[in-house]
């Protein structure tokens, strides 16, 4: 296969569906406006959107609070969305071209790697897009020799180095850690995939060694003050689980070219550490071609 073409494919792809979903935003936010145009607060709302100092969540506060002064249900919502997209002639064409893309071109080309077929084809939150992703951001796996080197390229290696600073190139691919972060961690907490449970115990695990980042005094008890670690411990669980998945990928992404992995991705020389299983194992057994 061409890695080159399917590269370009994947490319392409996330390009109809960056343009589909910011068309559907637009959509969303007239439905809005429609929907509150006999609320007294649609001036206030209308002013706050077309303002960039202000707050976005506390736009989204005003907007929620106006519909349901309404009596507008989230479900009434959602169904006047939905109307709303089918009847839009350019985000129904591009679902179309999107899905049609995804089905025609993508999906042939993933079911010819054995990386596809033997471990993201198994792992519950990775649809073909976002496995297509992932094999064309890490290319050839042997040029990361060990797990970290993966973390640092992903940007969830070190938590204190790897934090943008205004001024600073960043050190990683920040498109590889929005896909990461910002999309396939949310989709394996939002489908319980597997790797969940490694988000599950870092966060309880971290009720007792940080309780401020639970907005928790250190005896347990409810901050009653202003939380100065909001969603603190949603991050850092998040990048624990995505360092387990991203190592099994690196694994994977060895044995799937028939290559022994230079060095186990756990210290075994280091008490603190220990070898786990697999939570997604490699299986050869569903091979593709290459």
């Amino acid at each position: 296969m061409d890695m080159n073409n399917f590269k370009q494919n994947v490319r392409n792809l996330k390009a109809v569906q960056a343009t589909r979903i910011k068309i559907g935003n637009g959509i969303y936010g007239s439905t809005i406006e429609r929907l509150l145009a006999n609320s007294p607060a649609l001036a206030k709302i209308i002013l706050m959107r077309r303002d960039p100092s202000v707050d976005k969540k506390e736009t989204a506060r005003t907007i929620k609070k106006a519909l349901k002064d309404l009596g507008l249900t989230d479900e009434e919502i959602s169904s006047k969305f939905k109307d709303a997209k089918k009847t839009d002639f350019y985000y129904s064409d591009l679902l179309k071209m999107e899905k049609r893309a995804e089905k025609e071109i993508v999906q042939p080309d993933l079911d010819k790697l054995r990386i596809y077929n033997g471990f993201l084809k198994l792992v519950t939150g990775l649809g073909t897009l976002t496995s297509a992703q992932l094999i064309a951001i890490v290319g050839d796996m042997e040029r990361f020799k060990q797990p970290s080197s993966l973390w640092s390229y992903f940007g969830v290696g070190d938590a204190q180095k790897q934090k943008l600073k205004h001024g600073v190139t960043a050190t990683w691919n920040p498109t590889a850690k929005s896909l990461l972060l910002g999309v396939i961690a949310e989709n394996f907490i939002r489908q319980k995939g597997q790797y969940k449970i490694i988000y599950n115990e870092r966060k309880k695990k971290t009720l007792t060694t940080h309780p401020e980042w639970h907005n928790l005094n250190p005896d347990g008890t409810k901050n009653t003050g202003k939380n100065m670690n909001p969603k603190h411990a949603d991050k850092d669980a998040r990048r624990v689980m995505m360092k387990r998945f991203l190592c099994e990928f690196w694994k994977a992404g060895y044995l799937a070219k028939g290559i022994q992995p230079p060095r186990n991705p756990y210290i075994l020389n280091n008490p603190k550490h220990h070898l786990d299983p697999d939570i997604v194992a490699y299986q050869p057994s569903k091979e593709g071609k290459t």
